[in-house]
């Protein structure tokens, strides 16, 4: 590993080493999941890289973990609306709850309380196929507002704002 990730825990540097594509709970999963070595052995999140640690990601696995997939709605959705118009939505999202999809068939997420409140959403081609509409995420245990465009256009102006 480079200078640049040490003393960094393993997974924030497998994910800075894999890009905007991959998020530290990403990573973690992959390491959790056994596709991460470090110095050849099993790697472990909380572990702090130093530099010239080797870490070795099991590609396939990590390929298979970023697999796009549609998210599913939610049968009753329990966020509130903090605005709506034409062109967005604002909902509301607790700590606790994911804003995306992280797995296929995961459907406790803001997304699907999305899909379920305005199910058009789904057609607005997101920054991922899992995640319609949604112009940012919070972490998970983050509570606050998420926007959602309701349209292409209004996806498209926002991004590009």
């Amino acid at each position: 590993m480079e200078e640049a990730e040490a003393g960094k825990r393993l997974d924030a540097a497998v994910a800075s080493h894999f890009g905007a594509g991959c998020s530290t709970r990403t990573a973690a999963r992959l390491i959790g999941d056994g596709a991460v070595r470090m110095n050849g052995r099993p790697g472990r999140k909380g572990t702090r890289v130093a530099a010239g640690d080797e870490i070795e990601v099991d590609e396939a696995a990590a390929e298979a973990g970023a697999a796009e997939f549609d998210p599913v709605p939610l049968a009753r959705p329990d966020v509130s609306v903090l605005h709506r118009d034409d062109r967005v939505i604002v909902l509301d999202k607790p700590a606790g709850l994911d804003t995306a999809p992280i797995r296929k068939g995961d459907v406790d997420t803001l997304v699907s309380a999305a899909l379920a409140i305005v199910p058009s959403i789904g057609s607005v081609r997101g920054f991922r196929d899992r995640e319609p509409g949604l112009l940012h995420r919070l972490d998970r245990d983050t509570s606050g507002a998420c926007l959602f465009a309701l349209d292409q256009a209004a996806f498209s102006r926002l991004v590009a704002s």
